[in-house]
């Protein structure tokens, strides 16, 4: 399922990068088919049915008067002295161009001439010149217009500028003139290498700033992922891949604020041409290295090391040559740099093909957006040198494998939220695990811990209920005792009967903590009881205790009747809990101890309450654990176990409800005599 979504996921990418391609070259093609331009023929453009309001802006695309080594003012035209003129078509660059048959040199200065007939117009025109390599001056009949640079027929006079420029000028007369002194001494390619374009000025401004907020859209874009990037590597330094892919994005984006209309130009008053070229050209040699070790992170195994350590080695020579050497010497050497480019590009396509073939995932977005990118670098190359002249593409390139890297970073991260979701759910199934057996490790330590202390326990209760019964005989005693008593003792005799119960329930508690820690079923002998005389007699016994005598306990009995029970073994849990009660109120002030019974059939419920301390909700949830106590070392921790048996033996249940600073209740139940 997960293969096919992102072969799924893949084909979508495809088709919404083909559709994005197509409609771009849609456009390029219906733009190429718009209505045939007019084209100046021998230094004329005939512009007169041409409707600038509706047709818009026209190229100043054709032959212009050509004059070579001549820098000819509008003046100089006046003059009868003026020779027969040559024609050189624009757009061309001097190299590319022949004078007589003779191909024109790269250095030198030239004057460029067209006449324009309009029908005339009343609004403003605008006039576009882009990058005249590599300082001009531009005249409109005799008034000057724009100036780009120092143009000088001299080297030491010269001054090179690069910036595309836009001005609005009115023609008062159907006719005009334009002239164009253009001087080139530092580039390898003199002359107007690019259209010349005029129109009404509010169209003209309006184009400019759509190729400016274009060229931006593009530097921020590129930026943003640069940083983004470069901000993945920082959190996460083991991904290289991120570091170089980002650093090519700075590169680049940079490196567009020095082409199309050259926004470096305008927000910096800098403008050494000899630097800024430097800079370009810089910026391509690294740019091209980083760009090959990201290949080679992302594709380890896909790359030859005589490739790439040699193509390395060589950006590195050109970066330190370019740091050096005049622009115009780099220009020509530059051409062989960008055959190796072109060859480095062919073998990542093989490569990639023969990743494809193997089935890598993510190698056919990689693939579709690189080879977008390097289409781009080879029309950049072509333009560079001149053969095509549709403009720098390499950052629509460059966009668009930026769109497949993020669709893959976005899968690889899809994958990764996968796996960390997968591993934390593995992760909360094996704690859930391991808590579990933890708890029954405690339980079964526990059990043992208490086995242990029951074992100890029962020897040494084997022990003590021996000597203890030995010394308990001697209450028999009192039977002799009895015999001499006179019939009116009756308070010696039931004083008697109180001691002769105590040693029945001393020897009950003895045998009661040696099953305990045998851990022995309770079997105890029951009897028809009034329960609410044996209540009665437990709190006369517990008032012969010192801690509970001075304690004032009451009784509220709304069940008379006879219950089911073994008399001393109740007798005992009252006594544990009257004590216990007693203790919980010992420095309460106006403390109360209460003892309640109530019918719940089949059973009374009986209920022994006080206002004390209380028990915290951690510990009376452990209260009915042997050894544990409430009263610290004071404490046994047998007490509340041997009451929970002995009413557990007298199927019955016993539960505690307390809470802090308010009191405790604990409620026990017994069978009501059906009898």
């Amino acid at each position: 399922m997960r293969r096919w979504w992102s072969h799924h996921r893949t084909k979508k990418f495809l088709f919404l990068v083909l559709t994005v391609s197509t409609f771009y070259l849609t456009g390029c093609t219906k733009a190429d088919k718009k209505a045939e331009l007019p084209k100046a023929v021998q230094g004329v453009l005939d512009l007169r049915e041409w409707d600038f309001s509706k047709d818009g802006i026209v190229r100043l695309d054709g032959e212009w008067e050509f004059y070579w080594q001549e820098l000819l003012s509008p003046e100089d035209f006046s003059s009868d002295k003026m020779g027969s003129p040559k024609y050189i078509s624009l757009p061309a660059v001097w190299r590319n161009s022949k004078i007589n048959g003779k191909s024109l040199p790269t250095i030198g200065y030239a004057t460029f001439r067209l006449t324009v007939l309009t029908s005339g117009t009343e609004e403003f025109l605008g006039i576009s010149l882009p990058e005249i390599y590599t300082a001009y001056v531009l005249f409109k009949d005799n008034s000057l217009l724009l100036e780009t640079g120092k143009v000088s027929k001299e080297k030491k006079d010269y001054q090179a500028h690069l910036i595309p420029k836009a001005t609005p000028f009115q023609s008062k007369s159907n006719n005009f003139t334009l002239i164009i002194q253009v001087s080139n001494f530092r580039d390898m390619w003199g002359g107007i290498r690019s259209s010349i374009s005029m129109g009404p000025w509010a169209q003209i401004s309006k184009e400019k700033n759509k190729r400016l907020a274009l060229d931006l859209l593009l530097f921020g874009s590129i930026i943003i992922m640069g940083l983004y990037h470069l901000v993945l590597f920082a959190f996460r330094n083991k991904e290289r891949s991120s570091l170089y892919f980002g650093l090519v994005c700075i590169f680049i984006a940079i490196q567009s604020l020095l082409t199309g209309e050259r926004f470096f130009y305008q927000i910096f008053s800098f403008h050494d041409f000899e630097v800024l070229g430097t800079v370009d050209y810089l910026l391509l040699y690294v740019s091209a290295g980083v760009f090959s070790l990201y290949f080679k992170e992302l594709y380890p195994n896909k790359w030859n090391q005589y490739i790439i350590y040699p193509f390395l080695g060589l950006s590195g020579i050109y970066s330190i040559f370019a740091l050096f050497t005049p622009v115009i010497v780099l220009a020509p050497i530059t051409i062989f740099y960008e055959l190796l480019l072109v060859a480095l590009g062919i073998y990542i396509v093989i490569a990639l093909g023969i990743a494809l073939k193997c089935k890598s995932e993510g190698v056919l977005i990689f693939l579709f957006g690189f080879m977008f990118l390097f289409a781009t670098v080879i029309s950049d190359i072509l333009y560079d040198n001149r053969i095509i002249n549709i403009g720098y593409t390499i950052y629509y390139g460059l966009i668009a494998f930026i769109f497949s890297q993020s669709f893959l970073l976005s899968m690889k991260f899809s994958r990764a939220f996968t796996k960390i979701e997968r591993f934390s759910e593995e992760l909360d199934s094996k704690n859930k695990s391991l808590t579990q057996t933890l708890d029954q490790l405690q339980k079964t330590q526990e059990k043992l811990i208490q086995q242990e202390k029951r074992a100890v326990v029962g020897d040494l209760t084997v022990g003590i209920a021996h000597e203890m019964k030995n010394q308990l005989t001697i209450i028999g005693v009192l039977d002799l005792i009895l015999d001499k008593l006179p019939a009116e003792a009756e308070e010696e005799k039931q004083l008697a009967k109180f001691i002769f119960d105590s040693r029945d329930r001393m020897i009950g508690i003895i045998d009661e903590i040696r099953g305990l820690a045998r851990n022995e079923e309770s079997d105890y002998e029951l009897r028809v009881e009034n329960l609410e005389h044996v209540i009665t007699e437990a709190i006369q016994l517990a008032k012969m205790d010192s801690e509970v005598k001075s304690k004032e306990i009451s009784f509220e009995s709304r069940y008379t009747g006879d219950s089911v029970i073994n008399k001393n073994k109740i007798i005992q849990v009252l006594l544990n809990l009257i004590k216990n009660a007693a203790q919980a109120i010992a420095n309460i002030e106006n403390g109360k101890i209460m003892v309640k019974t109530e019918t719940k059939e089949p059973f009374v419920l009986v209920e022994i309450i006080d206002n004390g301390v209380g028990i915290e909700k951690e510990k009376l949830e452990r209260i009915w654990e042997p050894f544990f106590s409430t009263k610290g070392e004071k404490g046994t921790g047998v007490g509340l176990d041997i009451c929970k048996r002995i009413i557990e033996g007298h199927k019955g249940i016993i539960s505690c409800e307390s809470e802090l600073n308010k009191g405790t209740t604990f409620t026990f139940s017994l069978l009501i005599s059906d009898k």
